[in-house]
């Protein structure tokens, strides 16, 4: 079997599993199923097995053909069999470890959003400290930079989802 990369699928299954997100929530099973029936690795080895089992049924039919030639043809089917059984489980464990990205990418989001207000709020405690003379110019500034920190992380784990998304 001539197999293609998986990442294009992977990537073609992240964009339906955005795309269907913004519509609506995609369960696992869907995003499997749209990759087993859209993967090329698994068209491909289906094709190779309808090609193979052609092949053997012409090679069991014709009396002319020698019991080598089709005993070859049987294990031909017998490969490509197994071929399409592999492409499948390739595209079952890629579109499972795509979806799994995109999800543990979006939660990350809400969760250094989360961070981001808190480290927001104790911004602004430190500065409120302060001016009540109960904090330091240090203590406001370790603030800010924590707060700079969360802010950054939280563009970064945006970037992430738009990488899982890609």
């Amino acid at each position: 079997m001539n197999r293609t990369p998986t990442l294009p699928l992977a990537l073609g299954l992240t964009l339906l599993i955005s795309t269907a997100a913004a519509q609506a929530t995609v369960t696992v099973t869907q995003a499997v199923q749209a990759a087993l029936t859209n993967g090329t690795d698994v068209r491909t080895a289906q094709a190779n097995l309808e090609k193979a089992t052609a092949a053997n049924r012409a090679a069991q039919a014709d009396p002319s053909t020698l019991a080598a030639a089709k005993l070859a043809a049987q294990q031909g089917q017998t490969l490509a069999t197994l071929q399409l059984r592999a492409a499948r489980l390739s595209t079952l464990q890629t579109a499972v470890n795509a979806y799994t990205a995109l999800l543990e990418a979006q939660e990350n989001v809400e969760l250094q959003t989360l961070q981001v207000q808190v480290d927001q709020k104790a911004f602004q405690v430190a500065q409120v400290k302060l001016s009540v003379n109960n904090a330091t110019s240090l203590d406001v500034q370790k603030a800010q930079n924590t707060l700079a920190g969360s802010t950054q992380t939280l563009a970064d784990a945006r970037a992430q989802v738009n990488l899982a998304s890609a």
